[in-house]
């Protein structure tokens, strides 16, 4: 097993919490999406044995989450910050062994909407990204933003492996409080320089809107259980 490290991994998940204009100092109008289905096809490359499919469906982690709480579990975020407007799902599953196999996906855009269309992997910017998290063995959600040190949480996590999209493309077809829906592929690594290909990605999230301002942070929680 592997523990995630700074700053490959770390910036992953920040880039998480700050794309979903998460931070101790704002909080964002935001909607959460309590349910949905999220899958895809991986495959070593060039070559290797290193392959298999993710499926989860169901919905959100319950908040806090009991003993035995989940075996599939799927949401996200709607949210809208100052001039920016984000969408992002989580999709979880566990697995015979008693590990989690983590999905991540997300789309940033400025102005207030994320029209449907194409949109290109963006490694610098991490307005574009999807990664795999595979194995995690200690799967801990992080404490309340106020007192989250992100290296802190990420050193504490051990997983087989972390890919993180490199190129490939997220094809929207809907993102509102309401439904984010679309399809995804591409080419994916870890820190290792382990390559996977993704094929046959799909997505489908089913929003309820918020009436007040901003969505709770057991809301935003949910993304890391």
């Amino acid at each position: 097993m592997r523990r995630i490290g700074w700053p490959f991994s770390a910036a992953l998940i920040v880039g998480v919490l700050l794309l979903a204009g998460v931070s101790a100092a704002q909080v964002p109008v935001s909607f959460p999406y309590v349910r949905g289905f999220v899958g895809f096809h991986y495959q070593q490359w060039p070559f290797g044995s290193y392959e298999g499919d993710f499926l989860a469906s169901g919905d959100l982690f319950e908040d806090p989450p009991g003993p035995g709480a989940f075996d599939q579990a799927v949401g996200g975020l709607f949210s809208i910050s100052q001039d920016t407007t984000t969408a992002f799902c989580y999709a979880a599953v566990l697995t015979p062994d008693q590990t989690v196999d983590l999905a991540l996906l997300w789309v940033r855009k400025p102005g207030g909407s994320l029209p449907p269309g194409e949109y290109p992997i963006d490694v610098l910017g991490r307005t574009v990204l999807f990664a795999f998290v595979d194995g995690i063995s200690d799967f801990t959600p992080p404490a309340d933003p106020g007192g989250f040190d992100p290296s802190d949480w990420l050193d504490s996590v051990t997983y087989e492996h972390l890919f993180l999209a490199v190129s490939g493309t997220v094809h929207v077809y809907g993102a509102e409080p309401r439904v984010f829906s679309g399809a995804f592929e591409g080419t994916a690594a870890d820190a290792g320089l382990m390559v996977i290909t993704i094929e046959d990605g799909g997505f489908q999230l089913d929003g309820l809107e918020i009436s007040n301002e901003s969505a709770s942070w057991g809301d935003v929680k949910a993304i890391f259980r």
